[in-house]
């Protein structure tokens, strides 16, 4: 009888060290330790036995995954598995509001992505209708998740003619 127990135990002691050991040869150590439990009752103290280690067994495992899909994500553990959905130390929603309608200029050429320079900061970037050359202001439209949709708002060539405007003035 000590032999179904130390089975059953070191299985479900497996089985609970595969949160912390990745890899799944724990989880599989610890389920053939749990195999070899139910058959060590059949083969040992007979069907009825056996029958009563297996069902024990299942309940054990139905009970401890229905536990650990409740309750692993609140560990810290599952904390520190888990994305926090942060890019760049501001959450997306913050990026968003941050980001949307924000002015900036084109770094490379948008054909149609390219970079741009959005509040003094290097973003990657859609145009949101035919290219747009280096240099051009920007304006950012939409973000939608990673995608930041931008369109022109001056073109170089207008930027130069004013600036020359102003010279001759």
């Amino acid at each position: 009888m000590m032999d179904l127990v130390i089975l059953i135990g070191l299985g479900g002691l497996l089985l609970a060290a595969e949160i912390f050991i990745p890899g799944g040869i724990a989880g599989l150590i610890g389920i053939a330790c749990l195999i070899g439990a139910v058959i060590v009752g059949f083969l040992d103290y007979g069907p009825e036995i056996g029958a009563l280690i297996l069902a024990c067994v299942f309940l054990f495992l139905i009970i401890g995954i229905g536990l650990w899909a409740k309750y692993f994500h609140l560990t810290p553990i599952a904390k520190a598995l888990t994305d926090k959905g942060v890019i760049g130390g501001a959450s997306i929603d913050d990026r968003t509001e941050e980001l949307l309608g924000a002015q900036g200029e084109a770094i490379s050429a948008l054909r149609p992505c390219g970079m741009a320079k959005i509040n003094d900061t290097r973003v990657d970037v859609v145009a949101e209708s035919g290219m747009i050359d280096q240099g051009e202001i920007v304006k950012v439209v939409a973000v939608e998740g990673f995608r930041v949709v931008v369109q022109r708002l001056e073109s170089k060539s207008n930027k130069e003619t004013t600036a020359v405007q102003e010279s001759t003035s």
